[in-house]
Order: structure tokens, then C-alpha cells, then sequence
């Protein structure tokens, strides 16, 4: 996994900015997230692979470090049914994968390419909250 540009990590930690903004305003956000440097929500994840034997849709839960600190734009995913961190990437940092809000549809989109994973993938995240209304 090679480090990205200073401008897309940038990139990547606006875009999970944005990401938190819009989710902060559905009916469902979780209370303990306000005023915390770390966001949490249960996701539904979408893990596409090269390989699309390896693609897989679960259930999880989602932490964000949205702070000044040492872990600033970090995500964690907790392991789940047949998805586990021996076989995926289930942490995520602005520095060495890309992140983009889609407003269309809420989700936030990881994209990198590792050996762990045989090449490219994108992970698609997205609250299994109520979505803001407009």
C-alpha cells in the first residue's frame, strides 16, 4: 500500500467531514456523537474486490477519528461474519486510501489498492440510520 499525495489526503479528510455533517442532521444520529472527537454509527458496508469472489455486503459498526489527534481521518471496522482483518482492510487512513462523500446517496466511499486485497478496491460505508431529510 503506497501513501497518498498531501492533496488527496486533504481531500480525503474534507470529504469525511462532510460525510459526518450530512449524517448529523438525520433523526437517528447516535446522541453520544455530538461534542466526541469520535463518531460512531452501525454501517452497512459494500467491500468490492479485482477478484469478485471476495466482494461482500455486512453489517458492522463504523468509528470515525474526527479530532486533531494522532488518529485524525482514521476509520475502523469491526470484523463481522466472513469478513475478518486477516482477509480485508478494515482500517482506513487518509494517508494511504481515498475518501469521497456521495451526496446521491449518502454513502462514503474508501477507495486503495493493496496486495492484501489483490489489487484495486472500493468500500462503499453507509449509516444504517435514517436518512436526513432534505
Amino acid at each position: 500500500m503506497s501513501k497518498v499525495s498531501e492533496a488527496e489526503e486533504k481531500t480525503s479528510f474534507l470529504q469525511l467531514f462532510e460525510f459526518r455533517e450530512y449524517w448529523r442532521h438525520s433523526s437517528e444520529y447516535p446522541e453520544r456523537n455530538y461534542g466526541n472527537d469520535v463518531v460512531e454509527y452501525p454501517v452497512i458496508v459494500r467491500y468490492s474486490c479485482v477478484d469478485p469472489k471476495r466482494d461482500r455486503t455486512f453489517t458492522t459498526d463504523f468509528r470515525a477519528y474526527v479530532g486533531s489527534g494522532p488518529h485524525d481521518g482514521v476509520i475502523d471496522l469491526d470484523e463481522a461474519a466472513g469478513v475478518s482483518i486477516d482477509y480485508y482492510h478494515l482500517r482506513f487512513n487518509p494517508a494511504f486510501q481515498r475518501y469521497t462523500f456521495d451526496g446521491s446517496s449518502g454513502a462514503l466511499i474508501v477507495t486503495g489498492s493493496s496486495s492484501k486485497m489483490g489489487g484495486d478496491y472500493k468500500v462503499s460505508i453507509t449509516p444504517a440510520i435514517e436518512r436526513p431529510s432534505s
